[in-house]
């Protein structure tokens, strides 16, 4: 019973609410009988709902309830309809033990009604797609029982080949007499051919400018799509797509061919990719990639998903700013015939904008003379993301504290001394280390001052993101976030091992030094190279805003760096070799990003 207390504890204005409760005997089942279940006598009613993951509450010893009979009834009659009785019908009765209120007699009686089986599967509206495709994705057949879950099964599989926008089913005179009725499917087929086409631009620093600034300058470029899908391909439910996009730092294009539930494996999809790629991402070289994959993706559960991919590529740097002489196999055209596995874990509860949740990754491959490639090297790259939403009712109003850690590592092995430029690790940019610009992280070449890339790399990053803010105008799809980055792209995992603790560049004024003595003389590499070290993690702190749209969040990101990087520029003679002219240059503190979609 309850009691309230007003002004409680001499608090004015408070008041207490108790509820005393008094327990009473607990009343048990004695005995549980079922009768009228013709078809599953004795214990098979109860093995049979075992296998359908279900059980009955209201056995001998368990406490007696209304909720359990009535989950009982429902167990019951769902398991009767999904085995073709549609007009089973349940009653329950209770009666205390004689001599024992604490006991109670449980009887269900089951009226099964008549058993109903599919006679013919009829289907109609199909005109592209194959029928072996469709019958495939069938769980009920001719000659079995009527059963709805196995109805709604089929439904469900053949809207997921993704070639229908609309699948009806019904029952031929669900109220005749018959025990053999027919099913009647009707199709909607989707439209084969999309076509999506778009404008848009590009904001950051780290862009295109003279050959002489390393650092890149602050820009824009135009960005322009055109992708053409074509589903149900050949009428067997696979797609056919065309994905391209153009601007100044990038021109793309990608074929594919996607056969989801391969050789009528629902948790198998084969896809097969040419790809064409000319990008200047980094200011060293314009990357020029031409490339064919197979890919067979194995859906294990819900949450992982396994990759088994070979990929034979064709990757040259062109346009190379960095000596060819000092480096040759940098400036080298070279097939590359790489198979890997990708391991992918994602428990997140929002792909696009996460508040809760985790992700990780971990892909590794090896490329090998085996397998057509003229580099042979081996290389892994691991991520883990972790989200926690903490202080609010809603997701809009929680805070989200964000991490993630990228480790990776690429070692050659056999005739190969040096992984192709393209194949190296790059980092900096709105995705990774926003302290850099585009792929600036990382050793530099010691005369232009270019990034080189490495072949091991660390990056971990912290963000805050704020509750969105109402404001007039834009309404609650505003918000902030603060961030911290920390990492850097190395010249192997020795070095990378060797700088976890290592917060600043080493003995920036040697390089200085070193720079300033190199002019009239032919450069010594190894000179430079001890003076000149970029072994250390570098740490940037910023801050951004999101713009919540439908499509995902618009970003803009500004980060600072607390410790850029000191690295040499030269002007070489190319009669002499000397170096005529010399400079230490720094990059630039800051740094800001505008992009769609989350950093991570």
């Amino acid at each position: 019973f309850p009691e309230v207390k007003d002004d409680y504890k001499g608090d004015i204005g408070r008041m207490a609410l108790f509820f005393h409760i008094q327990e009473g005997p607990q009343t048990l089942v004695a005995n549980l009988k079922v009768s009228g279940n013709n078809s599953f006598p004795g214990d098979q009613l109860e093995t049979a709902l075992a296998d359908n993951a279900t059980e009955l509450y209201n056995i001998p010893g368990q406490p007696f309830s209304q909720d359990n009979i009535a989950k009982d009834r429902d167990s019951i009659l769902n398991f009767y309809f999904n085995q073709g009785f549609p007009d089973v019908s349940f009653d329950a009765k209770a009666t205390p033990v004689a001599g024992d209120a604490t006991r109670e007699n449980v009887t269900y009686t089951i009226v099964e009604g008549t058993r109903e089986y599919v006679d013919r599967i009829v289907t109609s509206g199909i005109k592209y797609t194959k029928p072996a495709v469709v019958t495939k994705q069938f769980d009920i057949h001719s000659g079995q029982p009527l059963s709805q879950v196995k109805m709604l099964d089929t439904q469900r599989h053949l809207y997921d080949l993704g070639v229908f926008n609309e699948v009806r089913m019904a029952v031929q005179d669900p109220q005749g007499e018959s025990q053999y009725k027919d099913l009647i499917v009707q199709f909607q087929e989707a439209r084969r051919w999309t076509l999506t086409y778009g404008l848009g631009f590009e904001v950051q620093s780290g862009f295109l400018g003279a050959r002489t600034n390393p650092q890149g300058e602050t820009g824009a470029s135009p960005r322009v799509s055109l992708d053409v899908n074509r589903i149900n391909f050949g009428g067997r439910a696979h797609t056919l797509s065309l994905q391209s996009h153009v601007g100044r730092l990038e021109q793309r294009g990608l074929i594919s061919y996607d056969a989801p539930r391969w050789y009528g494996h629902p948790n198998l999809r084969l896809t097969l990719t040419t790809f064409y790629d000319n990008s200047l991402d980094v200011r060293t070289f314009t990357s020029k990639r031409l490339e064919g994959s197979i890919q067979l993706e194995h859906i294990v559960n819900r949450a992982s998903t396994l990759l088994y991919r070979f990929t034979y590529r064709r990757v040259e740097a062109a346009n190379l700013v960095v000596d060819p002489s000092l480096i040759p196999l940098y400036s080298q055209p070279v097939r590359v015939g790489i198979p890997s596995i990708t391991y992918i874990r994602d428990k997140r509860d929002d792909p696009i904008d996460s508040h809760n949740g985790n992700y990780t990754t971990f892909d590794a491959g090896v490329a090998s003379d085996i397998f057509g490639s003229q580099a042979a090297f081996g290389r892994a790259l691991g991520q883990n993301v972790t989200y926690t939403a903490f202080h609010g009712k809603t997701p809009a109003r929680r805070f989200v504290f964000a991490r993630s850690l990228q480790i990776g590592a690429a070692e050659p092995f056999g005739s190969t001394s040096v992984i192709p430029l393209p194949e190296r690790f790059f980092a900096g940019g709105g995705n990774t280390l926003r302290g850099f610009s585009i792929n600036q992280a990382g050793p530099r070449d010691l005369t232009s001052g270019l990034p080189l890339g490495g072949n091991a790399l660390v990056i971990n990053n912290f963000e805050l993101r704020l509750p969105t803010a109402n404001l007039p105008w834009v309404g609650d799809n505003l918000g902030f976030v603060v961030f911290e980055d920390a990492g850097n792209v190395f010249d192997n995992t020795n070095t990378l091992a060797h700088s976890l603790f290592r917060w600043h560049q080493p003995h920036p004024e040697d390089c200085k030094a070193a720079v300033a003595a190199a002019v009239g003389s032919v450069p010594n590499p190894a000179r430079l190279a001890d003076a000149c070290r970029f072994d250390y993690i570098s740490h940037s702190v910023g801050g951004g805003i999101r713009y919540r749209t439908p499509i995902g969040p618009v970003r803009f990101d500004l980060g600072y760096n607390l410790n850029p990087p000191v690295f040499p520029v030269l002007t070489i003679d190319p009669l002499t070799g000397k170096v005529t002219n010399s400079r230490h240059d720094q990059l630039g503190h800051f740094n800001f990003f505008f992009s769609i979609g989350q950093t991570f």
